[in-house]
């Protein structure tokens, strides 16, 4: 694996750090964003810390104003105070870069599958509908 530890340390880990954001009020979503909190996992930081840290990212990026004309939900602006967090503590940045590079380009793939699949559902539907006719 990229990073040390078994699986199963690893997957403690990002079970532990989720069920801290939800204790938190701070819900990570079960979709793409999971990969974030994997790279979170990652850093070798206590658990409080990196919950501090990531936390106080995302109320940062609430009360700025450039971020006020994009349409932002907490999911989105953990994801983004989580990639604060991995930039603050990574040792290595070319690792760093890689892993986020990675996490954002499985989002952007799954983004297109879901396009993919809802563009197909639509088709059949008016396919269906104008046949029916």
């Amino acid at each position: 694996g990229i990073y040390e530890g078994t699986p199963e340390e690893k997957c403690a880990r990002v079970m532990s750090l989720y069920k801290s954001f939800k204790k938190n009020h701070m819900r990570y979503g079960k979709d793409h964003e999971l990969a974030f909190l994997g790279v979170l996992a990652n850093i070798n930081v206590d658990e409080k810390t990196i919950l501090a840290d990531v936390i106080e990212a995302c109320n940062t990026i609430k009360r700025r104003r450039g971020f006020s004309f994009v349409y932002m939900d907490k999911q989105t602006r953990l994801v983004f105070g989580s990639m604060i967090a991995v930039c603050k503590y990574s040792s290595n940045a070319n690792d760093t870069a890689a892993a986020v590079s990675n996490a954002i380009s499985l989002a952007i793939v799954q983004e297109i599958v879901m396009m993919i699949l809802l563009m197909t559902i639509y088709t059949t539907t008016a396919t269906t509908t104008t046949s029916s006719n």
